[in-house]
């Protein structure tokens, strides 16, 4: 696959991913050979650059259509991942970062998240505890990008969003690697330290010159809360961007619900139900609630494992009180909401 930009040279060349419109709906599927009425509409849209299939991906993915390897999503991230370990590698060592490394990245795994319905299939597959720095910052930008999905932004919105999702612990660079590898509670003066990461984060994108000031803005705070309590800067909840409270109800849903060194992830009931609380002064309330309304609709048809150690299906959730849905084991129906000493412990995907 390969990252090109958008002129009558891509005629006749085929469409590596599938084209959305901004309300999602499919306007050229993956496979597409290119015409010039394509590119035109296409730089009409804003479309700037495209992914192009090679004759190495053609064989690939007849290969994995045979083994039955991982979907695009899954290769994307993985990209991503490895691009993002070299940018912040750059950052580390004092070598400056073009917009194109990062836009590159985001190129990468764009379409591949407006395509995939169940996101959390796949995010759930790739966490590794010894990359979770890495890891996290690529899954806070595609969940921030469904969630703005889901909020109908233009695709250009959500491009810049994901880009700013993808950088929003790139001030990490900066702190120190005893503060930002212990495993035990940090004292009061490392706590402080570790709050300085959105201004270096900010510092570090202003040097990106990535054009768009949101981007800057979003990893600036998304450390800040409802109730003006957060960091660095203690913003009123009407002071802060709207990419920063998308980007801060997606890095708690991940942090929450990832694997660590020092503790297992926490379930998603549990974790949906940790958000709902903090949403009250913590995290913006209607970026929570599209957040809680996918994860409802993604639900059914996954297994999911009780507390006495049964494993059902999810038939139904019922939507006030989605930690209890109706379960299906065998040929018995059990709504969680009427037995009330069983609950979820876990989801399968």
């Amino acid at each position: 696959m390969e990252i090109m930009k958008v002129t009558e040279q891509l005629v006749d060349h085929q469409l590596g991913r599938n084209i959305y419109d901004d309300s999602g709906r499919l306007l050229l599927p993956r496979g597409t050979i290119l015409q010039m009425s394509h590119i035109n509409q296409l730089l009409n849209m804003g479309y700037d650059k495209l992914a192009i299939r090679s004759e190495t991906d053609l064989d690939n993915e007849s290969e994995n259509e045979t083994s039955g390897e991982t979907n695009p999503l899954t290769q994307a991230f993985t990209v991503a991942v490895d691009n993002l370990r070299d940018l912040m590698s750059k950052v580390s060592t004092g070598h400056l970062v073009g917009p194109g490394e990062v836009e590159e990245t985001i190129e990468l795994v764009f379409p591949s998240v407006l395509e995939t319905n169940n996101i959390l299939l796949n995010l759930q597959d790739l966490r590794r505890k010894d990359e979770y720095t890495l890891q996290h910052s690529v899954s806070v930008s595609v969940v921030s990008i469904k969630i703005g999905q889901l909020m109908r932004m233009p695709q250009h919105d959500l491009k810049i969003l994901g880009m700013a999702g993808i950088l929003h612990d790139i001030g990490k660079c900066k702190i120190p690697l005893d503060i930002l590898n212990k495993n035990g509670s940090l004292s009061e003066e490392e706590f402080r330290e570790m709050q300085k990461h959105p201004i270096y984060g900010y510092e570090i994108v202003k040097e990106m010159k990535l054009g768009d000031p949101r981007i800057m803005l979003a990893v600036l705070q998304h450390h800040e809360h409802q109730d003006g309590k957060g960091y660095p800067l203690k913003l009123a909840a009407s002071k802060i961007h709207l990419f920063s409270k998308i980007i801060a109800v997606a890095d708690v849903f991940d942090a929450m619900t990832s694997e660590r060194p020092y503790r297992g992830k926490m379930a998603l009931f549990k974790a949906m139900n940790e958000i709902l609380t903090s949403s009250v002064n913590h995290l913006n309330p209607e970026v929570v609630s599209k957040l809680r309304t996918y994860v409802l609709s993604i639900c059914p048809g996954a297994s999911a494992l009780l507390n006495n150690g049964d494993v059902g299906r999810i038939v139904m959730m019922n939507t006030d009180e989605p930690s209890r849905p109706l379960i299906q084991i065998g040929e018995q129906f059990i709504n969680l909401r009427e037995h009330r000493d069983l609950w979820v412990k876990d989801i399968i995907m």
